[in-house]
């Protein structure tokens, strides 16, 4: 690889972009056999959302790991007048771009509260004195941690969260509110969204996700202690009912009691092994998809054990 710096990781990402929604792949500096995957689906370059997307909106959060030469962004647009949330990563080879991988996901009412939000809280851009900063691995597996403790989420987890720790979904804030009225799936059975993260967790009111699968740090930017994750979460259907440790119950809302998944991408601002800041986007996708990025094994197969039928 070739040395990078940030300056020139953002910049590459802001060129991408701006070739995006200019519908011209040659504005950009892609290398002749580039890779290109959007909504983990293979197309050639210029294809797809290159065709579509119009122009770019205000929110612009960039990730840099200019030890791998790895680039990322979370961004919001316009496409046919509707706004959506756009998610890109580059891997460069030399000053190309070897392949790229992007989500677009059309949530105009999200790209909406992208573009009021203007830019990304100021916590993910303080530097973590160099004497603190952890490692790729380190980093890589608090992202790792997370995920593991929604999966089958029973409240009785190891649940690394700061007091102070922030958690937005598709720019919406997700903790530490007031109660509201249409939270989906959780303002019936409690008061969710009132909470910390780490009470959230401890509520074990996410055991529905039965699975978190394809789990990988796309970018890792080891001078802010950020992690750009993606992952996909399986909704395998089965489960009914949630017995809260507080005595109550909660029946599963229908939406998640049938087979579905949901491709995750989800921004780690890690301090000290703790999340400070949690940055969540989502789209719905087929049961059973997979991730097409190449040369990143995934890190839990695809194998179902056969499920016996009760007994009569």
């Amino acid at each position: 690889l070739a040395p990078y710096d940030r300056a020139f990781l953002e910049r590459m990402l802001d060129t991408y972009l701006e070739a995006l929604v200019a519908h011209d792949p040659a504005r950009a500096p892609f290398a002749a056999d580039a890779f290109y995957a959007e909504n983990d689906q293979r197309l050639p370059l210029g294809d797809g959302s290159w065709r579509t997307l119009e122009r770019l909106g205000r929110y612009r959060h960039h990730f840099a790991e200019p030890e791998n030469g790895l680039a990322g962004v979370i961004a919001n647009a316009v496409e046919n007048g509707q706004g959506c949330i756009l998610i890109a990563t580059l891997q460069m080879r030399g000053r190309e771009i070897a392949w790229a991988e992007q989500f677009v996901i059309r949530d105009p009412h999200g790209a909406k509260t992208y573009e009021e939000l203007g830019q990304p809280d100021p916590v993910w851009f303080e530097p973590i004195p160099p004497a603190q900063r952890q490692s790729r691995e380190a980093l890589e597996a608090a992202a790792w941690i997370y995920f593991q403790s929604l999966e089958r989420n029973d409240g009785a987890g190891v649940y690394p969260f700061r007091d102070d720790c922030e958690r937005i979904e598709h720019a919406r804030r997700t903790v530490h509110q007031p109660k509201v009225e249409g939270y989906g799936h959780s303002d019936t059975a409690t008061n969710f969204i009132t909470l910390s993260a780490k009470e959230q967790y401890q509520l074990g009111l996410m055991a529905f996700v039965t699975r978190i699968r394809d789990r990988r740090a796309a970018v890792v930017d080891i001078e802010r202690g950020a992690v750009l994750g993606q992952s996909v979460w399986d909704f395998d259907g089965t489960l009914e009912s949630i017995h809260f440790r507080a005595g109550n119950d909660w029946k599963i809302p229908p939406y998640f009691r049938t087979p579905r998944c949901h491709q995750v991408t989800e921004a780690f601002k890690v301090i000290n092994g703790s999340f400070r800041y949690i940055e969540m986007t989502l789209m719905e996708v087929p049961f059973g998809s997979r991730q097409v990025v190449p040369q990143r094994s995934p890190t839990v197969s695809l194998t179902y054990a056969a499920t016996r039928p009760p007994s009569q």
